[in-house]
């Protein structure tokens, strides 16, 4: 009886650890690197979100390849790496538009990284055509016009 629960245990602690490391689903991978982003273990959010996202290219799933990339950009905008951010979030709008997905939050972050590169113009563009009064008043008060910025926060309420 000791031996039969002994190999149950020993097989429990394989398959468990086993699943871990090879049976992860994209939503696991989706769901471990939000946990690492949300604490700001930006690298372990890499680790998972790229593992994540080399599994859904190899499944052809095109909804969780535009997620891991989106995902991804937000990494880099948080290490201010914004080049590396506007990458990932333009190839997830690409795949996004591809299987007619809703594009606002890729847009939305393209626009912030134009705000923050001081690519005021292409910013206030995207903000404008996503008519978002929060973005479009963060826009103004980077051009520091402190009155239009009143006006669009005033919208939001």
């Amino acid at each position: 009886m000791k031996r039969a629960r002994f190999w149950f245990m020993f097989l429990s602690l394989v398959v468990f650890t086993h699943a871990g490391a090879f049976g992860q689903s994209l939503q696991d991978y989706l769901e471990q690197g939000t946990k690492r982003y949300n604490i700001s273990d930006f690298r372990g959010a890499l680790e998972a979100w790229q593992q994540g996202l080399a599994l859904a290219e190899k499944e052809g799933n095109k909804g969780y390849i535009g997620a891991f990339l989106n995902n991804l950009g937000n990494v880099y905008y948080s290490l201010a790496d914004y080049p590396q951010a506007l990458s990932y979030y333009q190839q997830a709008l690409k795949i996004k538009r591809e299987i007619g997905a809703p594009t606002g939050r890729e847009e939305a972050n393209i626009g912030e990284v134009y705000l923050e590169q001081g690519r005021l113009k292409e910013a206030y563009e995207v903000f404008q055509r996503l008519k978002d009064p929060i973005r479009l008043g963060r826009y103004h008060l980077k051009a520091g016009d402190y009155p239009q910025a009143r006006e669009e926060f005033s919208r939001t309420s």
